[in-house]
């Protein structure tokens, strides 16, 4: 454990130096190089030596980084369709300058050499970007004197696509010079709103210099371009950046790691600035339809991470699409489009507090739209991987909710999906969060880490067994008698009674001890007050199933909210937690205790009731079947669960807002809910023998 604990320390440290050194992470340096834009920055002329390129450096970079397969693009163990484009652009921009000629070879050794396998994995559906941009290079080729040859009718089938695309869209009124505009870059001069870098080096070509630079204001562009090549820098898909975005990205991708608590200082540094970033911007003019994603996407993620981190944000941001007719039938018409946007959406409505019904309406249609794409028959069709991880997660996570998922288990889930899962907008590559380098720093962090948690679980298991064999017989607890939990006195107690008294006073005192060593007070006391209510609520109920009497739903309450035991296995160890909370805030069982100790009760008697109906133990969906005898089973569920559904928006803001407790006091109350919410999510997974195997 102490090497993988060294190891982990070392790693943190890494990633902080490299990635999170500054007070503003430099946005810029976590995306990917993109060759495709830096192939089409390469062919722009200087105005003043025309036979020269304005940005010597981005073909100096297109020279130096071909890679070992002919092709360029990210070299991640095997060539994708970016590679195509990418592979193409890059060529054009070396014939352009009529240099390179070994690697223009290569280069169309890949593209004869691939396409056809690469377009046969498609299944003949094709991203639209891929649809519209490929064509685009094959014919820009052609105007250099590059022809390029397929034997078999693949790609003319990407040409048809295109074209019907262009059409239905009505991004182009017509062909000819404009079929080879850059990725939707049409759509973005609609818009007046250019943020390719391609678009940008096409268009200052084909306009002229003053022309365009007084229409797009694109001078800042240049002068950023310039300084990248002086530098060296890479030249990112998209300028300028959406600081904000990328900044929650990484957060996100931290979190989803299960790196966070190495990086807290970091984390809540950037979110200081995407907070102050939410607080300052008014609503966003209407913006054009391309843009709608990934502005959802960024606002639904923000929100989601604020509220998460303790923040009082409004949903308003992104919620507010839902009152605009057309961004409706637009978003239903194109969901594959809006998939990312609308799966952060529904992820952003994990965190609903009680009134909030614009968070209930959208968490309605995203969820519409998110199945619409799981009903799809894609087990013949190869998809692109962000979009086919994407599907996974989608399904993922209308299968099972928020709150019945530990933290742990999903950390697993997205370190063996090593793909980066950023913003998928169907629309050429868009936001693709760190580079392949930064990205396997943090996923061999992840790993490490996973791994060293999992040493000290199975450490935390072996114990948990040894007290398992010491209480291995059924119902030991109700055969203690009640006068040894008042007093907290083994007297007269023999056999089983003696011994789970010893061994819990055992725990009363191992606890009790190291608080004292360690804060100065003694919290023996209070233990053992939890302790008597727990066992005086464990014999109320055996008294009645011995007496068959069957108590009103308020009465059984008060006893079964305290008989779940909830608040006698968290506050014990939140007492270990650092910083511990005051023992006078937990004296007082605070309203997020008391929240979490009803909803514990409530997933229990919603799945164990057939089991209890068996044992003639009361249960509260029977109880409140015999108050309201014209109501059924399901139907005596359904209103136990609504009232469950409002009571779990409560505690989430008291969980996630309220300073009545330390940060990690309230986190643990979560943990605490999410194990709960977990065993009883769809069947009573806590009595199972197969179920609770994970």
């Amino acid at each position: 454990m102490d090497l993988q604990g060294s190891s982990v320390k070392y790693l943190v440290t890494k990633v902080k130096q490299d990635l999170l050194a500054s007070s503003q992470v430099d946005v810029y340096g976590l995306v990917p190089p993109s060759p495709y834009d830096t192939a089409w920055l390469s062919m722009v002329s200087n105005p003043q030596h025309s036979d020269q390129p304005l940005f010597q450096g981005c073909l100096d970079w297109v020279l130096q980084h071909q890679n070992r397969g002919g092709f360029w693009g990210e070299n991640i163990g095997h060539p994708t369709l970016e590679c195509l484009t990418s592979t193409l652009a890059c060529i054009v921009a070396l014939i352009t300058w009529n240099v390179g000629h070994d690697a223009i070879q290569k280069g169309l050794a890949f593209i004869h050499g691939n396409t056809e396998r690469l377009l046969e994995e498609q299944n003949g559906s094709f991203p639209e970007w891929f649809a519209i941009v490929f064509p685009a290079m094959i014919e820009l080729a052609e105007t250099k004197g590059l022809h390029v040859y397929f034997s078999n009718g693949l790609v003319e089938q990407v040409f048809l696509e295109r074209q019907e695309i262009l059409q239905t869209r009505r991004w182009v009124s017509g062909c000819g010079q404009q079929q080879y505009y850059p990725a939707l870059m049409l759509q973005y001069l609609e818009d007046g709103l250019i943020q390719s870098p391609s678009a940008i080096a096409y268009a200052f070509m084909k306009t002229g210099n003053k022309e365009f630079l007084v229409k797009h204001v694109v001078m800042e562009f240049f002068m950023y371009m310039t300084s990248c090549v002086r530098l060296l820098l890479p030249i990112p898909a998209v300028y300028p950046l959406d600081e904000d975005l990328v900044n929650i990205l990484l957060i996100n991708q931290i979190e989803t790691l299960g790196l966070a608590e190495h990086f807290m200082e970091e984390i809540k540094s950037l979110l200081a600035q995407v907070y102050r970033s939410c607080i300052s911007c008014k609503e966003s003019k209407s913006m054009g339809k391309h843009a709608i994603p990934l502005q959802l996407y960024t606002h639904a993620l923000s929100f989601r991470l604020l509220r998460l981190y303790g923040y009082r944000v409004s949903p308003r941001k992104f919620c507010r699409f839902l009152e605009d007719e057309d961004i409706v039938t637009y978003i239903e018409e194109y969901h594959e489009l809006f998939l990312s946007a609308m799966y952060n959406v529904y992820r952003a409505t994990d965190v609903t507090f009680t009134g909030e019904n614009q968070l209930e309406d959208a968490r309605a249609f995203s969820r519409r739209i998110l199945e619409k794409e799981t009903m799809k028959n894609c087990t013949n069709l190869v998809r692109p991987i962000s979009l086919t991880n994407l599907q996974g997660q989608i399904k993922h996570e209308l299968s099972i909710p928020w709150l019945a998922r530990l933290d742990h288990l999903e950390h697993r889930r997205c370190i063996e999906r090593k793909e980066t899962l950023g913003p998928w907008t169907g629309n050429s590559l868009s936001y693709r969060l760190l580079a392949c380098q930064s990205n396997a720093m943090l996923l061999q962090l992840a790993i490490e880490n996973y791994t060293l948690r999992q040493s000290i679980f199975r450490n935390e298991l072996k114990e948990l067994e040894r007290w398992s064999k010491i209480l291995s017989q059924n119902n030991l607890l109700t055969n203690v008698d009640i006068s040894y939990k008042i007093r907290w006195e083994p007297k007269g107690l023999t056999g089983h009674g003696k011994t789970i008294f010893n061994a819990l006073k055992d725990f009363v005192d191992d606890i009790s001890g190291k608080f004292f060593n360690k804060n100065g007070y003694d919290i023996k006391a209070y233990l053992q007050d939890l302790w008597c209510q727990t066992f005086a609520s464990w014999l109320k109920e055996a008294e009645w199933s011995r007496n068959g009497h069957a108590p009103s739903t308020v009465e059984y309450l008060q006893v079964a909210a305290t008989s779940i035991a909830s608040h006698t296995i968290l506050l014990p160890a939140a007492f270990l937690l650092y910083p511990p909370p005051e023992i006078d805030i937990l004296k007082k069982r605070q309203p997020l205790t008391n929240s979490l100790m009803l909803l514990t009760r409530l997933l229990n008697e919603i799945r164990s009731y057939q089991k209890e109906q068996e044992e003639g133990k009361p249960n509260l969906v029977l109880l409140y079947m015999k108050e309201n005898p014209n109501l059924g089973v399901e139907e005596s569920i359904a209103i136990i669960q609504k009232t469950l559904d409002e009571k779990k928006k409560e505690f989430l803001e008291l969980a996630l807002i309220s300073d009545e407790m330390p940060e990690a006091c309230k986190q643990l109350h979560l943990h605490c809910l999410k194990a709960f919410q977990m065993f009883f999510n769809s069947t009573n997974a806590f009595d199972s023998p197969t179920e609770s195997n994970f």
